[in-house]
């Protein structure tokens, strides 16, 4: 008898869809839990944000800024002027501001916050609202940090309609 050793093209076909199948369900495991694990690194900072606003001992410009992500607040500060005391500063980081914590997000985070202008420790008004995988979250000079679920927003608008106050009054309070 002659056997010849090996595999034939249809068993070698099934382990390859095998591997391709079980690839995909690892694929979009680790993708979920990068997610997960990205959404929580962001209410983490957010909660952080409350006890470093306490700690700010500046006052300047009054701003809301436009929609950004983490590595655009260098610079000049996005509807604001960048100087000394802002709240968001990246320049006088003994000022205490929240800049070092908003850059820590992650870079695919899209932000929205804003400053009346007065010193936090006297009643100043800021808030910080964030997009998360499933939603957003929000905190403010109240201390707490509020959450929404539904799709990430990305412009002006959709941030607004989800956290109607923060242009009006610096609260997170949602519909």
């Amino acid at each position: 008898m002659n056997f010849k050793k090996g595999f034939t093209l249809l068993e070698l076909l099934v382990v390859v869809a095998i591997i391709g199948i079980l690839t995909t369900i690892v694929v979009f495991m680790l993708s979920s839990a990068k997610g997960k694990a990205n959404d929580a690194k962001i209410q983490s900072q957010l909660k952080s944000m409350v006890s470093q606003a306490q700690l700010f001992n500046g006052t300047d410009s009054v701003f809301i800024s436009d929609i950004v992500s983490p590595s655009a607040i260098d610079g000049a500060i996005a509807g604001g002027t960048l100087g000394e005391g802002i709240l968001f500063n990246d320049t006088t980081i003994t000022d205490n501001g929240l800049y070092i914590l908003i850059r820590k997000l992650p870079s695919v985070t899209k932000i929205y916050y804003g400053w009346d202008g007065f010193n936090v420790l006297t009643g100043g008004k800021w808030f910080v609202a964030a997009s998360t995988s499933k939603g957003a979250s929000c905190v403010d000079y109240t201390g707490g940090l509020k959450s929404w679920t539904g799709i990430s927003p990305a412009t002006l608008t959709e941030f607004n309609t989800i956290f109607p106050f923060l242009t009006t009054s610096y609260n997170c309070k949602s519909n």
